[in-house]
């Protein structure tokens, strides 16, 4: 049996006019994207938060973040961003 999906509206300031390269679904059901210049944005049932250069990320450049079995996710850029962000 499939499980249906509930599609809203989220107006994320950040990711206008970004291209989205990755997106990502975490452990705890949270998205994750990553932007073309943009950096790394989590949106959950809370909001969303984003990451990028101004807040440690090596590049504002993420292509795939990832995860560990239990980690936060950890984004990969261009630039090989190594910096795990703090849910």
């Amino acid at each position: 049996m499939s499980k249906k999906a509930t599609w809203y509206r989220v107006s994320v300031p950040e990711l206008r006019g970004a291209t989205v390269r990755a997106i990502f679904e975490d452990l705890d059901g949270a998205l994750w994207f990553g932007a073309e210049g943009a950096g790394l944005t989590r949106l959950d049932a809370g909001g969303y938060h984003t990451w990028s250069v101004a807040t440690g990320l090596v590049s504002d450049s993420v292509t795939s973040p990832w995860q560990a079995a239990s980690a936060a996710p950890t984004p990969s850029s261009t630039a090989s961003a190594s910096t795990r962000p703090a849910p």
